[in-house]
């Protein structure tokens, strides 16, 4: 019994040594570029007749190979009910990293009402630009174009342009403030 206690102690320190000398993982040279996403913001929107206040938090995975997010986005319950959605949040999770196979950043994400996205995206000076096939929760598959700008204030405006019909689908958000914790 002691002898298996030394042994499985021992296999411990080593593990714990081992991942404490882990180095940052090597995509993150591709990801860097998202580094003034990460922490916690605010924003409002307006989305349709809808006023939206969003919450947005996104923080490295281990050895910053990726980048995990989580949004909610919420309206007035009466324009809840005046839309006849069953509630007035809506969240969606996911995560960023790099497509070897594509040479891009790659965004999957999931949303509380069964609606998807699979994004690439491209940083270009303070915008990042993405291509992205949102999945509604009816299966239905619409060609989004992303203008996502970072201002040198930390502000951010997000916006999604319908790439078969060129109308402006959603203009999230504004970040009103960035908290780096």
């Amino acid at each position: 019994m002691c002898r298996r206690f030394v042994v499985a102690a021992l296999l411990v320190a080593l593990i714990d040594s081992w991942a404490a000398g882990q180095e940052v993982s090597k995509v993150y040279e591709h990801l860097k570029v998202l580094e003034p996403l990460i922490g916690k913001a605010t924003g409002k929107s307006t989305f349709g007749t809808f006023e939206v206040t969003a919450t947005q938090e996104q923080k490295w995975g281990d050895n910053k190979e990726c980048i995990i997010f989580r949004e909610v986005f919420m309206i007035s319950e009466e324009d809840a009910k005046k839309a006849n959605l069953p509630t007035n949040t809506f969240t969606l999770s996911g995560v960023i990293g790099w497509d070897t196979a594509r040479q891009r950043i790659k965004e999957l994400w999931f949303g509380s009402d069964g609606s998807s996205a699979i994004t690439y995206l491209k940083v270009e000076g303070n915008r990042i630009i993405g291509d992205r096939d949102l999945t509604s929760d009816t299966g239905q598959i619409t060609p989004i174009t992303i203008n996502w700008t970072i201002n040198d204030d930390g502000t951010q405006v997000w916006e999604e342009v319908n790439r078969v019909t060129g109308e402006v689908t959603r203009t999230f958000w504004t970040h009103d403030s960035k908290d780096k914790k």
